[in-house]
């Protein structure tokens, strides 16, 4: 295991939410007639590039090619819950960062550079509380010369699981190990094409997001395959809070309840307030939806 020391470099900084006014034909606009029960609330971020996002106690993390004072760099930042910006940090253990997942205690970065190991290209980052230093953790075994990109974690039993293009990989932050790899490729059940996102749900089961499937397929906490749920539109990145699964598409945000099917469109189709133009991360948290652009994250409330 190639172990990574480094000091971060933190530089603390502050910006508020932007929020401007609603367009009024927009579904998010509660004067609309087509209101559809969640309004547009403004954007959070400055990137270059949004990779990845997630919340950890009630703070928001992100992860990509973040713009700062000094310039753009590859860096993790962190939000307070009004959308202003807490603090980023950079680091040389930081590299092409790619994925970010907490368990409540300690937070688990993906960096994901072909050209620090042909052999293992994907290193986790283990964050301690403070974050002002980080371990490298046991690197994944390259499986099938597969990257890991996404990751979800279910502190309950302490597994990360990181997804590759057309497998999953249970590790365990415990013992750091690997548990056990799901998925091949293929289009049966079970199998996958072109993995996108993975969500822990509160049952524990887990969602693994294909757009090369076109569904999302649902797995138990140690990778059984369990059902799908077809997906008929472009997708990429999904959030899920209680039973809802919160989709952003190229035609709006789809939120659809996982236990029945039930389903329903909010957002239009755009670059404008309340309005989404491209399939991208997603986390759903506290009641609010927050989808990623390649720039920022846009935020929805009820």
């Amino acid at each position: 295991m190639k172990k990574i020391i480094c000091l971060l470099t933190v530089i603390a900084a502050m910006a508020a939410v932007s929020c401007t006014p609603l367009d009024r034909t927009n579904p998010t606009d509660p004067a609309a007639d087509n209101y559809a029960g969640m309004h547009y609330m403004g954007t959070i971020g400055d990137f270059t590039q949004l990779n990845d996002f997630g919340f950890e106690n009630g703070t928001m993390w992100a992860v990509g090619i973040i713009n700062t004072p000094s310039g753009t760099s590859d860096a993790i930042a962190t939000y307070f819950s009004d959308g202003s910006l807490n603090y980023f940090f950079t680091s040389t253990a930081i590299s092409a960062p790619t994925g970010i997942a907490s368990d409540g205690t300690y937070l688990y970065v993906l960096c994901t550079d072909p050209y620090t190991s042909a052999y293992n290209p994907t290193d986790i980052k283990k964050f301690s509380p403070s974050y002002v230093s980080d371990t490298a953790m046991t690197q994944p075994p390259n499986y099938a010369g597969e990257y890991r990109y996404k990751c979800a974690v279910n502190a309950a039993n302490n597994y990360l699981y990181l997804s590759g293009a057309d497998t999953v990989m249970i590790f365990d932050t415990a013992a750091n190990s690997t548990v056990a790899v799901f998925g091949s490729g293929g289009t049966a059940d079970g199998q996958f094409s072109a993995i996108s996102d993975i969500e822990v749900c509160p049952d524990g089961n887990v969602l693994v997001a294909d757009p090369g499937l076109n569904r999302i397929s649902i797995f138990s906490p140690t990778g059984t395959y369990m059902s799908k749920i077809d997906i008929p539109f472009t997708f990429s990145g999904v959030g899920i809070e209680d039973n809802s699964i919160y989709i952003p598409s190229s035609d709006g945000i789809h939120k659809i309840r996982y236990d029945t099917g039930e389903s329903l469109l909010f957002a239009d189709y755009g670059d404008g307030n309340g309005k989404v133009m491209q399939a991208g991360p997603c986390e759903a948290h506290g009641g609010r939806v927050y989808a990623g652009t390649a720039s920022a994250i846009k935020v929805f409330g009820p």
